[in-house]
């Protein structure tokens, strides 16, 4: 059983809004380059046929 109590959650959830506040705009700044970064990949895969299925090889 746990000892948290409303008050205690109230507290967690002072602290992470203060912490999703400061950090946030770091954190949006990372998902866009991640997003940059795979479309990119992505578009090299595409180019160069990394995902195509691989030519079947002939039966000996």
């Amino acid at each position: 059983m746990s000892r948290w109590t409303g008050a205690d959650e109230a507290e967690y959830h002072r602290v992470l809004g203060e912490l999703l506040e400061r950090v946030g705009p770091d954190l949006e700044r990372l998902r866009r380059r991640i997003d940059r970064q795979d479309a990119a990949i992505k578009a090299l895969r595409r180019k160069y046929g990394v995902n195509e299925a691989r030519p079947r090889l002939p039966a000996w």
